[in-house]
């Protein structure tokens, strides 16, 4: 009896050292690695420096003080190289006149070498305004037509040179009408800003958003001034340089009210800013973060950036 239940134990054994030694086989077989040279699958965003600046947020409120008998053009938008984000032409019905102003934001005005002047260059970040009618709601009344805009608007002439000769301002409201036939929704009625509405600002030109060009000061409310400002969303014969546009912009259209009240634009932008290395802020610029995938990113500059330099970036 004992030597048959031996034997029968050694046929068990028998039938299992074949899946031993699979198991021990397999155990002992290496996974294949990956090489490294593979791309995945699916691209993977890395996160890679554009150089280094600080970041500026600014506001700046503009209060319009609306009366029969004037028309207003409004444009907004973030330069990226200087402060100006509004400017303004107000035009007399009775006379026909022109009237420039351009706002910027505070702090930034200047362009020079050091802190006192401003930052040596920038860029744009965001842009986005707010327009507020606080009028008495028994006299407020009117329209504004708000249009988006990325393409630059053909004039006759450089705002310096507008005159009822080439009746330039009415040209550019009849654009903006036209585009609002497209976009019908644009023209608002007054009672509708009596709480406050934001509008955003969108890249319109990303090699241009994402360059850095030197500082400008703030531009003058004098008219050849605002031909500066202009020349980043207009374009004129004669015409030399026209000024880089990362971003898109609004042009606002204000008739004649009947009654007179108040119209507050409220503009707020951000910007990456570089400054002279003997100072301050210099120490507290910090790396800028980008998302372009696998391209190896660099500092972007325009050739402008570069000769103002010196060459040495």
């Amino acid at each position: 009896m004992a030597a048959m239940q031996a034997q029968q134990k050694k046929k068990a054994a028998a039938k299992q050292q074949p899946k031993a030694k699979a198991r021990s086989k397999g155990q002992g077989k290496k996974k294949k690695s990956r090489p490294s040279g593979r791309t995945p699958m699916f691209p993977v965003p890395v996160s890679q420096p554009c150089g280094t600046a600080t970041t500026y947020f600014g506001a700046k409120k503009i209060t319009l003080s609306l009366a029969p008998g004037f028309d207003r053009l409004v444009f907004i938008t973030s330069t990226g190289d200087s402060s100006a984000v509004c400017g303004v032409v107000t035009r007399t019905n009775s006379t026909n006149s022109l009237a420039f102003n351009v706002f910027g934001l505070s702090k930034i005005a200047t362009a020079g070498t050091d802190v006192v002047s401003g930052p040596t260059s920038g860029r744009s970040q965001t842009c986005e305004f707010e327009l507020t009618n606080y009028s008495n709601p028994l006299t407020a009344g009117g329209e504004i037509l708000i249009v988006p805009l990325v393409q630059r608007l053909g004039v006759a002439a450089q705002p310096s040179d507008w005159n009822t000769t080439n009746d330039a301002f009415n040209k550019i409201v009849s654009q903006l009408m036209d585009y609002k036939a497209f976009k019908p929704r644009n023209l608002i009625d007054f009672m509708h800003v009596r709480e406050p509405i934001r509008f955003h600002c969108s890249v319109a030109d990303r090699n241009i958003f994402e360059r850095f060009e030197p500082w400008r000061a703030l531009e003058p409310d004098t008219p050849p001034g605002f031909n500066n400002f202009a020349s980043e969303f207009m374009t004129w014969s004669g015409l030399v340089t026209q000024r880089p546009r990362g971003m898109n912009y609004y042009a606002l259209y204000i008739p004649a009210v009947a009654n007179a009240q108040s119209l507050n634009i409220t503009v707020r932008a951000s910007y990456y800013l570089r400054w002279p290395l003997n100072t301050p802020l210099c120490e507290m610029q910090t790396t800028i973060p980008v998302n372009r995938g696998v391209l190896p990113e660099t500092p972007r500059v325009s050739q402008q950036y570069v000769n103002s330099t010196a060459g040495l970036i």
